[in-house]
């Protein structure tokens, strides 16, 4: 009979084992869903700021475009409908802005900027309305005509 009984301590502990291994699979699962549960909400916040930051950007570029607008609306109304404006497009300047920064992207417009002003001696807007392209608003130049 001791036989019996230490077949059926064995047994009686295999299943305490058994349910301890269950409970903690069953914590470990809790955990898990909590952890789960706290990176959805995580990851809807994220998707709310990316949602705002997106909104922002829209605005941003729909001022830009507004600014850019009421300065050339200002200088046409200055030389009185007299005026070229240029739209300069910039080859690979992408490249520039990801490979050396924005800043180093913002003075190669700046140069730029600088150049056509010593080419043109004329006004020219500021290089910063337009990212890839580069806006310049030129007075048409005072032509004397010969008296006859």
């Amino acid at each position: 009979m001791s036989a019996e009984l230490s077949w059926k301590d064995q047994y009686l502990r295999e299943l305490d084992a058994a349910e301890h291994r269950e409970q903690q699979w069953q914590q470990h699962r809790m955990l898990l869903e909590r952890m789960l549960g706290r990176m959805k909400g995580q990851s809807e916040a994220l998707a709310t700021q990316l949602e705002t930051m997106q909104q922002k950007i829209v605005t941003m570029e729909t001022e830009s475009e507004l600014m850019r607008e009421q300065v050339l609306k200002e200088r046409w109304q200055r030389y009185k409908g007299e005026m070229t404006i240029a739209i300069v497009d910039i080859d690979l300047f992408k490249r520039i802005n990801d490979s050396y920064g924005h800043k180093a992207g913002d003075r190669v417009l700046q140069l730029l900027a600088r150049e056509l002003k010593k080419d043109c001696v004329r006004q020219i807007l500021s290089p910063v309305l337009a990212v890839r392209n580069l806006w310049c608003c030129y007075r048409k130049p005072q032509v004397s005509r010969p008296n006859k």
